[in-house]
């Protein structure tokens, strides 16, 4: 910076010179003529003044034509500076200097690193009883609406491990009175049966949302009680537990990547099943109690397939 004051101070001060001196020249030049054309006298010795008005007015003619150079160059730049096009920015290669080139690119470059640190990312964003966008393969699942529609699983995993009307569920029955009925036939462990109608009826009746830890620790239960009633999560070897050693420790629980998988398929198909739904009323005009049964079937299909088998 200092640097480039100094020659601009140079370079002002030699144009100025320069001005100066011309303008010395020219006035010394303008006298001397003018006392020669005066001392010019006739054979008479009269003066002549023929030669001073000659001076004269080629002085004046002269100083009309710088001035009219200087404005006319005035009035150019300025044209010029206007006819430039606003959108365009001279600060190219071409444009300017090698020196001011290189510190406005650092310059872009600083901004460019700011504005990508600025932006927002999407793990910032949670909202309470959404999965978290960008983290998780729970993004968009409301986790209300996914733990509502898990007595659907139970009931089908009911149906296919004993296949029996014995274990259906009636219409009038709550799902705790349905729970508790599977614990009094020894189907579910009862521990685990409470802990599940707990969560299921904060998700059901509660104003408040479900937060994530909340959500697998249900599903922690749901996948339990699959476990329990014959069903076994995918990669594990272990053979069905009794009805009696399930609930007494940590034996009776799967690992936490199984209960992961059957979070991600329940939560997944919650809110695809929401829209299947919504198809089938328009298109297919289905009963309630088709569209329901259609609704199990799609969703135990899926769920077995991504992350909960039979172990036959």
């Amino acid at each position: 910076m200092h640097s480039i004051r100094l020659s601009h101070c140079i370079y002002r001060g030699s144009l100025f010179f320069l001005i100066l001196l011309t303008a010395a020249a020219v006035a010394l030049s303008a006298a001397d003529v003018i006392i020669q054309a005066l001392a010019d006298q006739t054979e008479s010795g009269a003066h002549d003044y023929r030669n001073l008005i000659v001076v004269v007015v080629s002085y004046v003619v002269l100083a009309m034509f710088a001035l009219s150079f200087s404005c006319s160059r005035v009035l150019t730049v300025r044209a010029a500076l206007q006819d430039i096009p606003k959108s365009y920015i001279p600060i190219t290669k071409e444009d300017l200097p090698k020196k001011v080139y290189d510190c406005i690119q650092r310059d872009f470059d600083r901004v460019r690193d700011v504005r990508e640190h600025i932006a927002p990312r999407q793990e910032d964003f949670n909202h309470v009883g959404w999965g978290q966008p960008g983290v998780s393969n729970l993004e968009g699942v409301n986790f209300k609406s996914a733990i509502v529609r898990t007595p659907l699983i139970i009931e089908q995993v009911v149906a296919n491990v004993h296949g029996s009307t014995v274990y259906a569920r009636f219409k009038k029955y709550s799902l705790r009175q349905y729970i508790e009925g599977l614990i009094h036939l020894g189907l579910i462990d009862e521990q685990l049966g409470r802990g599940y109608i707990a969560g299921y009826e904060q998700a059901r009746f509660s104003r408040a949302p479900i937060s994530e830890e909340r959500y697998f620790d249900i599903m922690k239960h749901l996948a339990a009680i699959l476990r329990h009633m014959g069903y076994r999560l995918q990669g594990s070897e272990s053979e069905r537990p009794s009805s009696r050693g399930v609930g007494g420790g940590d034996q009776g629980y799967p690992r936490d990547d199984d209960v992961a998988s059957l979070a991600q398929s329940v939560g997944t198909l919650a809110s695809r099943s929401t829209s299947i739904s919504h198809r089938l009323r328009s298109t297919a005009r289905i009963d309630e109690a088709e569209e329901e049964n259609h609704l199990q079937q799609f969703v135990m299909g899926k769920l077995m397939m991504d992350g909960v088998r039979p172990p036959f």
